[in-house]
Formats: C-alpha cells, structure tokens, sequence
C-alpha cells in the first residue's frame, strides 16, 4: 500500500483548549508549557486532572511520556491517557491505540483506534484502514479499509486520499474507477503528497481516468521527484527520453534515471543500463550498462534480464554467449515477460544457446502471443502452417496470421496472402492475396513485394501487366532486408523474363514507378 502504519510514538501534542469552565486555570498551565516552564504547567494540569478534566490528564500523560517537568514514566503516562481516554477523550483513546500498536497487541489498539474513530478521529481512522489493508494483527479486509480510508479522506487526509486513489486504481476493496483514482489522488497531490503526485502523472501518462496529458503528467511526475520518489523520478526520465510533454533529451533522461537507480528502483536502473548500452544521453559503455542492467536483474526485474540476454547474444560487453542469452530469456519468460518469451521460443525454434526443440519454440510462443506479441503471433502462425512442433494445421495457422496481421504485421499479411493464393485453410481467391500481398508490399516486405509483382505479371487477381509487375520485382531485389537468396535468384530470373517483354519506354517508366516509390517511402 502506498504508506505504512504510523505506529512510532513520537513526542505527543499537548491539547491546547479546555472546557470554558476551567478556561483561566487551563490557559494558565497552556502558556506554561509554550514557555516550556514544563513544572509549573505539571502543577497546574496535576490539579485540573484531579477534578477530573479529560485534557488535563491527556497532558498530563503527554508530560511523563515525555519527560518533561517530571522524569519520564511510561506507566504514569499510561494510567492518565486512560482516565482520560475512559472520559471519551478522542486524543487519548487513540493515544492509547497507538501505543498498543508499538507493542503488537492489535486487539487492543484496534479497540481504542475503532473509539477514536468513531468521534471522527482523522489520524485514528486512518489507521484503522491501513490495519485492514495490511493484515496487521487482523483477517485482511479490502471494503473495512476502504470505509475507514474513505472517512479519514473526507477529513482532509492526504494519505489516505492517496491510499483510496490506489484502491479505486486497482479495484481493491472498491470498485475500479480511474476517475475516482484521479480525484482522489489529486486531492493528496494538491497537499504536496509525492505518492499521489505520482501516481497522478502516471494516470495524465497513460490517459486512465483523465484526458491523457503529457505537460499534466511531467508537472506531477516534477513535484513527486522533487520530493525524491523513484518512481516519478524514473518516469520523468522517460518522458524526457521519449519527448512527450518536453522537449526530447536523451541527457535529461539520464538524469532522472540515474537519481532513481540511486534509490534502488529497478525500472530505472533498467532505463539506465539501457541508455548506456545504446549510448543515449551518455556515452556508450557496455560495462555501465552490464552494471545497471545487472542490479535490475538482481531483483528479478524481467526487462532487465532480457535486456541482459539481447546484449550476451549479440556480443555487447563480450563475445556473443546464446547459452548465457537463453539464461537470462528464461529468467525473465518465466515471470510472463511476453518479448523474453518469444526470445526463449525463437532460440529453441532456431537451436541458438539450446538444443532445437519446436515443441518448446511453440509452447513459449503461445504464451506470448496471448499477450499480444505480434513477432510471436506470427511465428505461432508459421509453425501451423509448417507442422513444426505442431500438427500442422492451417485454419490455426490463419488465427495466428490475422491476430498479427490486425497489429498490421508485415510477414503476417505476406503469409495470409500466401494462404488465399494457394487456397490453404481458405478458399482459393487470387483477388484477396493480392489485397493482403499489396498491404504489405506497401510496407516494404520484400517477399510480398516479390509475390505481388508475380501476381501482376501472371494476371492472377488483377489484370496482366508487366509494368507493375517489373516495378514490384525492381523494389522487390532493392529492399532492405534482402529477399532470401533463393527467391533473389528467382525474382532477377523473373525480372529478366519481362524486361525483354517490355520496350524501353514500357521498361523506363517501369523503372521511373519504383524509383518513385521509394522516393515515397524513405524508410523502406
């Protein structure tokens, strides 16, 4: 939960009214002890409490508990909260609830913080939420802290504000409701509460129960870092790094970074490793980023050790280790990490750092394609269509295609159009491969490229034409990556065949369109 229990006893608050009765005696003894003449106020309460004045012998307490005027005297103190407390008085009963708390005897604090409570005893109500919510000598319950939350929150609480904010957030006791969240929060955050200002940003950041704000989340995240907390620390980094709400600044984002990391908290470390390893806002040093990356993982922070896996697969910080990537993938697959899913799948599916095994490949597949992983999806969709790992099946294969292919996947829209051209699991229908071939000829996939153009030249959904057809195999034999090597070959054969169909001015405007194209389409 956001803030823990508030059990420590510190110096406690002399009550500084009384009755209009006993006002000048009262007074009296008040303006002692804010001249801190702490034995003439002693003397003064000593006798307003013999006659049985609740905040007298609250104060009184408040003295020997403290050690002022009178050596202090923990069960002195004790007897006088409980005249007092036994009078009614709310300060004393949750005095008294306090105390117990500090000495673990929660049925006892639990009875003196529910009397408090219920005379509307902001701090004792809040405690009564945070016994339920953490189990603190109590049966967990959600709804009995959320009640007890809620009325310290009315009163003004900003802990507990910030606390019923995370209760709606995660429908805890409540029902879920981000809006409710966002009140919430910001009524601690305009408090100065650096938890709630934090956890407001991210809701501006992520659009949950409000207008997604970037300037709304950075001006949070600012006032919670400000006060030290990791979390707005690390996600204003990011906000730096991503230039939302800011203006980008990748050395910003360092900063941020590296104030959280200080702090222990593993995302930022993560962050901070990453920008090492890329060399963004810092220079590139792939033993820094081992460092950062490695503290992250040291407390299991699964993007860390799959950031760890890419850089010992790909030779950051030392030669190439896939046994040690394969490590480090599993580490974090096993937490649900859907990218270091598809990484174990992928090096089992390749037998790169771990024996081949495309019944594993499959299972760690699936389970990041029911995360969404879209490079997963897809792989899932050819192992269907292969059989590999799998009895090859391709009404599952196309289920796999299209949940890719609805993240608007490259390959997956080449490979579905594959199926409507051959008629596997599909209907055979030339004029739907095209559609799908053309999606992702439009993307720059080479081998949709290459199959587009082959459609076009041999009239199979579109009319003959072996200008488009040239224009597409042109593209096709230019793209970046590369059409495999077979299918390079096939595809300059091809070209060959239908230049020498063309005359030159057919072939030069040919020519002319995939250049133009290109020109169109800079990143492909």
């Amino acid at each position: 939960m956001i803030s823990g229990l508030p059990f420590k006893i510190l110096a406690l608050t002399i009550i500084m009214l009384s009755p209009p009765a006993l006002a000048g005696p009262y007074e009296d003894a008040a303006a002692a002890y804010a001249r801190r003449s702490y034995t003439e106020a002693l003397l003064l309460w000593q006798e307003l409490a013999a006659q049985g004045n609740a905040a007298a012998q609250y104060n009184l307490g408040a003295l020997y508990e403290n050690g002022q005027g009178v050596p202090k005297d923990s069960a002195a103190a004790e007897r006088w909260y409980r005249l007092a407390a036994g009078q009614g008085l709310a300060d004393a009963q949750f005095t008294l609830g306090l105390r117990y708390a500090n000495g673990q005897n929660m049925s006892e604090a639990l009875k003196w913080y529910r009397l408090a409570a219920e005379q509307g005893f902001t701090q004792a109500q809040y405690n009564l939420g945070a016994i339920f919510d953490e189990a603190n000598g109590v049966r967990r319950d959600f709804s009995e802290a959320a009640k007890w939350y809620r009325l310290a929150a009315d009163n003004g609480s900003a802990a507990a504000q910030a606390n019923l904010g995370l209760m709606h957030e995660v429908g805890r006791g409540v029902r879920l409701d981000f809006a409710e969240a966002a009140n919430w929060y910001q009524r601690a955050a305009e408090q100065g509460h650096a938890l709630a200002q934090s956890r407001l940003g991210l809701l501006y950041d992520q659009g949950r129960g409000v207008e997604q704000d970037f300037a709304k989340a950075l001006k949070w995240y600012r006032l919670a870092a400000d006060q030290g907390n990791a979390a707005a620390q690390n996600n204003l980094g990011v906000l730096h790094a991503q230039g939302k709400g800011v203006e980008k600044n990748d050395s910003e984002a360092v900063k941020w970074y590296g104030l959280s990391a200080e702090q222990g908290f593993a995302a930022a470390q993560a962050n901070l490793g990453a920008a090492y390893d890329m060399g963004l806002g810092v220079a590139q040093d792939a033993t820094e980023a081992i460092k950062w990356l490695g503290m992250a993982a040291d407390s299991a922070y699964a993007p860390a050790q799959h950031s760890l896996g890419a850089m010992a697969a790909n030779g950051r910080g030392g030669p190439p280790d896939h046994a040690a990537a394969a490590r480090w993938y599993r580490l974090a697959a096993v937490q649900g990490f859907a990218p270091a899913q598809f990484d174990l799948g992928a090096s089992y599916e390749n037998g790169v750092g771990l024996p081949q095994d495309h019944g594993q490949a499959v299972k760690w597949y699936r389970l990041a394609a029911a995360q969404g992983h879209v490079a997963a999806q897809f792989r899932l969709g050819v192992s269907y269509d292969l059989g590999q790992g799998v009895t090859q099946d391709y009404v599952e294969a196309i289920k796999w295609y299209r949940a890719a292919v609805a993240q608007g996947d490259a390959a997956a829209q080449n490979n579905l159009g594959s199926m409507y051209e051959y008629g596997l699991g599909v209907a055979q229908d030339y004029v739907e491969a095209v559609k799908w071939y053309q999606f992702s000829a439009d993307q720059g996939y080479a081998k949709a490229q290459y199959n587009l153009g082959l459609m076009h030249a041999n009239g199979r959904g579109v009319p003959p034409d072996f200008m488009i057809a040239h224009q597409w195999l042109d593209l096709a034999i230019e793209a970046d990556p590369p059409l495999a090597p077979k299918d390079m070959d096939d595809a300059t054969d091809n070209r060959g065949q239908i230049a020498a169909r063309l005359a030159p001015e057919e072939l030069a405007q040919a020519q002319r369109r995939a250049r133009e194209w290109l020109a169109a389409h800079p990143k492909h």
